[in-house]
Protein backbone atom coordinates (compact mmCIF):
# COMPACT_ATOMS: atom_id res chain seq x y z
CA UNK A 1 0.00 0.00 0.00
CA UNK A 2 1.49 3.49 -1.01
CA UNK A 3 1.14 6.50 1.25
CA UNK A 4 -1.24 8.34 -0.99
CA UNK A 5 -3.74 5.08 -1.03
CA UNK A 6 -3.07 4.90 3.40
CA UNK A 7 -3.64 8.91 4.02
CA UNK A 8 -7.22 8.70 1.88
CA UNK A 9 -8.34 5.32 3.41
CA UNK A 10 -7.80 7.27 6.69
CA UNK A 11 -9.03 10.37 5.39
CA UNK A 12 -12.24 8.51 4.73
CA UNK A 13 -12.67 6.51 7.55
CA UNK A 14 -12.48 9.81 9.89
CA UNK A 15 -15.04 10.88 7.88
CA UNK A 16 -17.31 8.49 8.12
CA UNK A 17 -17.44 8.45 11.25
CA UNK A 18 -17.83 11.93 12.26
CA UNK A 19 -20.66 11.36 9.79
CA UNK A 20 -22.39 8.68 11.80
CA UNK A 21 -21.95 10.95 14.50
CA UNK A 22 -24.12 13.90 13.52
CA UNK A 23 -26.82 12.04 12.14
CA UNK A 24 -30.21 13.64 11.62
CA UNK A 25 -32.84 12.74 9.04
CA UNK A 26 -32.05 16.05 6.53
CA UNK A 27 -28.13 14.70 6.45
CA UNK A 28 -29.04 11.35 6.16
CA UNK A 29 -30.90 12.52 3.09
CA UNK A 30 -28.13 14.20 2.25
CA UNK A 31 -25.56 11.92 2.64
CA UNK A 32 -27.23 9.66 0.23
CA UNK A 33 -27.70 11.57 -2.32
CA UNK A 34 -24.01 13.23 -2.34
CA UNK A 35 -23.34 9.89 -2.35
CA UNK A 36 -24.98 8.40 -5.34
CA UNK A 37 -23.44 11.54 -7.43
CA UNK A 38 -20.35 10.60 -6.09
CA UNK A 39 -20.45 6.94 -7.17
CA UNK A 40 -21.37 8.38 -10.50
CA UNK A 41 -18.28 11.02 -10.69
CA UNK A 42 -15.87 8.16 -10.58
CA UNK A 43 -17.90 6.14 -12.84
CA UNK A 44 -17.12 9.06 -15.49
CA UNK A 45 -14.39 9.77 -14.58
CA UNK A 46 -12.97 6.20 -15.04
CA UNK A 47 -11.73 6.15 -18.43
CA UNK A 48 -9.36 8.83 -17.42
CA UNK A 49 -8.49 6.92 -13.66
CA UNK A 50 -8.54 3.55 -14.79
CA UNK A 51 -10.24 2.70 -11.64
CA UNK A 52 -13.45 0.66 -12.41
CA UNK A 53 -15.86 -0.85 -9.85
CA UNK A 54 -19.22 -1.95 -11.31
CA UNK A 55 -22.55 0.42 -10.40
CA UNK A 56 -24.55 -2.19 -9.08
CA UNK A 57 -26.83 -2.74 -5.90
CA UNK A 58 -24.18 -3.27 -3.96
CA UNK A 59 -21.87 -0.09 -4.64
CA UNK A 60 -25.21 1.87 -4.81
CA UNK A 61 -26.20 0.81 -1.08
CA UNK A 62 -22.76 1.22 0.02
CA UNK A 63 -22.55 4.90 -1.79
CA UNK A 64 -26.24 5.70 -0.15
CA UNK A 65 -25.46 4.56 3.70
CA UNK A 66 -21.60 5.43 3.56
CA UNK A 67 -21.92 8.86 1.37
CA UNK A 68 -18.94 10.80 -0.26
CA UNK A 69 -16.76 9.14 2.67
CA UNK A 70 -18.30 5.46 1.25
CA UNK A 71 -17.81 6.21 -2.12
CA UNK A 72 -13.72 7.63 -1.33
CA UNK A 73 -13.59 3.68 0.48
CA UNK A 74 -14.56 2.09 -2.48
CA UNK A 75 -12.07 3.72 -4.93
CA UNK A 76 -9.37 3.29 -2.55
CA UNK A 77 -9.80 -0.54 -1.73
CA UNK A 78 -10.45 -0.69 -5.72
CA UNK A 79 -7.22 1.48 -6.53
CA UNK A 80 -5.07 -1.10 -3.81
CA UNK A 81 -6.56 -4.16 -5.42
Amino acid sequence: MNVTAAIMLITGFTLLVWMIKRINAGSILLSAVLGMAALFAVDLVSNFTHLRFPVNGTTLLCAAIGGVPGVILMTVLTAMA
